[in-house]
């Protein structure tokens, strides 16, 4: 389990691509230096926000205003985020800037 610090310095300005709860459905995530993040799955985009608690859960809070958050692991080549539904992040890109949806 990731702590604090190495959930913030691996999320924040990254684009996580992965699958849910291993269904095969694919999305991505990806959050600005800043927290705000774009999450696209299934051809949706929601525009929300990363906000990483002091236990290092790492909290996505969107439009319906619930936070949802995850436990993050480190797996052998990317990140399992830990919930009701896992999400498997097989790619993570680093250095970005911005997400804004074009």
């Amino acid at each position: 389990q990731l702590n604090q610090d190495q959930v913030m310095s691996t999320l924040y300005g990254a684009r996580l691509s992965g699958d849910v709860d291993r269904s095969g459905v694919r999305g991505s995530e990806c959050i600005e230096p800043d927290g705000d993040t774009v999450n696209e799955i299934v051809g949706v985009t929601a525009l929300g926000r990363l906000d990483v608690r002091d236990d290092g859960r790492a909290c996505f809070t969107y439009a319906e205003g619930n936070p949802k958050c995850y436990i993050v692991y480190q797996t052998g080549n990317g990140l399992m985020l830990h919930s009701s539904l896992d999400l498997y992040v097989h790619r993570i890109e680093t250095g970005i800037q911005s997400c804004k949806a074009k």
